[in-house]
């Protein structure tokens, strides 16, 4: 379901008919990517979602109250506090069949002076964003931060000027001449290539839905083919209908319902679906809202996620500063030669050596000398030194192994726990974390020990009649396939272990974003050749769950589950695997085609 520039303009009149003039009375963040305003207009509260999410990014109002869902305060919320927080809304702007929308905000600053700021969303799938602009022009700051780094055309960073989206190279749909421009640029094009997608990739401001929805309303069949004699007249006056509604402002909003199921929305009303399958609504917002029910419902859940958030991202941290200091200890080690080198030097050219001296010169290499200190005195200083240094090397390696393990464990935590869609799921990835806490806390005679063979010994019973603390089990989720087939993924750490290892056999297939956190997903196949739609499907769903989540072309492994094996010693859900193969797919679409 897209949200195209029609949708936009659709909602645009309606907040212009109910916002403007209006003042912004309570403002939060939702998320780390939704913005939610109380307005007071018109002598009614109203709601205003706004999301840069890049899969469901979209603007609109919503039936229910907007609350505080977290309790993370950042620069940009800061900002809004100030500027937008008790402003009166005083335009609301789009440019014509573009996704921005320009909510302009006059306010009254603490030192009695006013300022007039416009907060701009931009509707553009994975580039969404929510940007506030001074009146200068200048980024205030934004809820995505992009960096030359990312984007050399186009920064978003506070001080720099804010510049508009690139326009597109597409053909203009109010032109007079649109249906001579088609023609020609058709000649260009395959014959037997799908006209809807060729008019979408040709015409500015069309989503597939309103292509689709145009070569039906010309040809009676939305699945039409590019061929030489389309009558181009005809499918612009089809363009026409659709596009009225940019003079008249008289919109028909409709949505596409399935099995209760909201599958597709629209600013006018579809007719490239049967009719028992529409359904008009009174306004755009609510075709929108009804259209995301299910992410407005799982919302709540955003009051779990920004405390666990923020608390993995601090021991994140140390796991990062932790790995870091014991790279920085083994070149340390490694300089354990050098330092035996200098004590024997020192041994060496004892009668050499002056009372008091500083440094001594050897083979190229020039030795400092504690002044206070005889030279045996300085030698062993050095001897001692070395065996440090030497012991040390000894154990980093291990400890090194230790720390990445832990900090690749609680990347896969902060992975899921972005991913996660409703308060089970972060509830479950919580109590993984606190248990991971209570063990690091535990005496360390309690823990299994590590004997000189490598094998672990376990530490003492628990007395008679205490009872064993139970661990989490780990959440999984459960979608079917096109096919019919079943496909687990992993919720949290400890269910991406229970997928694989409990939930998984050896027939099925099991698939993972190559190289970064993510989900484990199970397909149950039992022992079956997976068809390309399966491997296709289930690939796509490893992507969406993972830290790819928006990108083009994941990379995702698959490989039997019987090549799948625990790291030894490791934490919850970490794995190797051997015997894969590679495939690429699209993570920026939510999985529709699952049930």
């Amino acid at each position: 379901m897209t949200f195209d520039a029609l949708a936009m303009h659709a909602i645009r009149d309606e907040l212009e008919a109910e916002l403007l003039g209006g003042h912004v009375e309570k403002l939060f963040l939702l998320s780390g990517l939704e913005v939610g305003l109380r307005i007071r207009a018109q002598r009614h509260d109203h709601n205003l979602l706004i999301s840069a999410d890049p899969q469901f990014a979209r603007v609109h109002l919503i039936g229910e109250t907007v609350r505080r869902l977290s309790e993370e305060v950042t620069p940009f919320l800061l900002l809004l506090r100030k500027y937008v927080r008790d402003g009166r809304i005083t335009s609301i702007e789009q440019p014509t069949l573009e996704r921005v929308l320009r909510l302009s905000v006059e306010n009254r600053l603490d030192d009695g002076s006013t300022a007039a700021t416009s907060l701009i969303i931009e509707i553009m799938g994975k580039y969404s964003n929510v940007i506030l602009v001074g009146p200068d022009g200048n980024v205030l700051d934004a809820l995505k931060r992009i960096p030359p780094s990312l984007s050399r055309q186009r920064p978003v960073l506070p001080h720099l000027p804010y510049s508009p989206p690139p326009a597109t190279e597409k053909l203009n749909p109010l032109s007079p001449i649109l249906a001579r421009q088609l023609a020609a640029a058709a000649r260009q094009v395959k014959p037997g290539s799908p006209l809807w997608r060729f008019l979408q990739e040709s015409v500015n401001g069309l989503g597939p839905l309103a292509a689709r929805e145009a070569v039906y309303r010309a040809f009676g069949e939305a699945q039409k083919a590019v061929t030489q004699d389309i009558p181009w007249q005809e499918l612009t006056a089809a363009l026409d209908s659709l596009l009225k509604p940019l003079q008249t402002r008289q919109w028909g909003p409709c949505v596409v319902v399935r099995e209760d199921v909201v599958v597709h929305f629209a600013p006018y009303l579809l007719t490239q679906f049967p009719e028992a399958e529409v359904e008009r609504v009174q306004s755009m917002s609510e075709a929108v809202e009804r259209a995301n029910a299910d992410r407005l419902k799982f919302r709540p859940a955003e009051a779990l996620r920004a405390p666990l958030r923020a608390s993995l991202k601090a021991r994140l941290d140390r796991a990062r500063r932790k790995e870091e200091s014991l790279l920085q200890a083994l070149s340390r080690g490694e300089k354990a030669e050098e330092l035996k080198q200098f004590g024997q030097a020192i041994l060496a050219n004892v009668g050499q050596i002056a009372h008091g001296q500083e440094s001594l010169q050897w083979e190229g290499m020039t030795i400092a000398l504690d002044p206070k200190l005889s030279p045996s005195e300085n030698a062993q200083r050095y001897f001692r030194e070395y065996a440090k240094s030497r012991d040390a090397a000894r154990e980093i390696p291990a400890l090194q192994q230790a720390a990445r393990l832990d900090r690749e464990y609680l990347e896969q935590l902060l992975t899921l726990a972005e991913l996660a869609k409703s308060d089970v799921e972060l509830k479950a990835l919580s109590r993984e974390l606190a248990e991971t806490e209570n063990r690091r806390q535990e005496p360390a005679q309690s823990r299994p020990q590590v004997g000189s063979s490598g094998r672990s010994r376990p530490g003492p019973k628990p007395k008679p009649g205490k009872p064993r603390v139970e661990q989490p089990t780990g959440t999984v989720r459960r979608l079917t396939s096109n096919e019919g087939i079943q496909i687990l993924v992993g919720g949290s750490a400890r269910g991406n272990e229970r997928a694989t290892f409990d939930l998984g056999t050896g027939g099925d297939l099991w698939l993972h974003a190559r190289g970064i956190p993510g989900a484990h997903v199970i397909v149950k196949l039992g022992g079956r050749e997976p068809s390309r739609q399966i491997l296709l499907e289930a690939a796509r769903v490893a992507a969406i769950h993972s830290q790819g989540k928006g990108s083009a072309k994941v990379p995702v492994d698959y490989t039997l589950q019987r090549n799948v094996k625990k790291v030894k010693g490791g934490p919850p859900g970490l794995v190797t695997y051997s015997g894969e193969k590679t495939i690429r797919v699209d993570a920026l679409e939510p999985e529709e085609d699952l049930t």
